[in-house]
């Protein structure tokens, strides 16, 4: 397999002492969601009334259709031990890159090419949801 560049994201502790630079996703993934948080309800004629709460928030589902293992192993483990990240990324609404505090929601894998000790020698379909916390850095 060739390797990815890895020029799109970055994931860091949040106190600075690992970083890791992502394999860019799959050309179909890194599908952007923004949300707008809204405190709303309607008068008693039925009209909405509603006020924004604090900023946009972003989701972020990566994709790779195949992965190292090391890559991914990695990819969990500091998942596990940093719930809440540093997450680097291209932003839409600002047009530049920015970092902010996340944390990863679900993760999928199917196992590829295990060994006779049972163990995969990569991965293949990896997904990992990460998810705005609302938190600047």
């Amino acid at each position: 397999m060739s390797v990815r560049p890895k020029t799109m994201f970055s994931i860091s502790s949040l106190d600075g002492s690992e970083t890791i630079l992502l394999p860019n996703p799959d050309t179909d993934s890194a599908k952007n969601t923004i949300t707008t948080l809204v405190n709303a309800g309607r008068s008693s004629v039925g009209i909405v009334t509603a006020q924004k709460i604090g900023r946009d928030q972003e989701k972020t589902e990566l994709k790779w259709s195949y992965l190292e293992k090391e890559e991914w192993e990695t990819l969990l483990r500091f998942w596990e031990n940093n719930f809440y990240f540093t997450f680097t990324y291209y932003s839409r609404v600002n047009g530049e890159r920015i970092s902010r505090v996340f944390y990863v929601g679900d993760r999928t894998d199917k196992p590829y090419n295990v060994d006779e000790f049972g163990v995969p020698t990569a991965y293949e379909q990896c997904v990992a949801n990460l998810v705005d916390t609302g938190k600047g850095v």
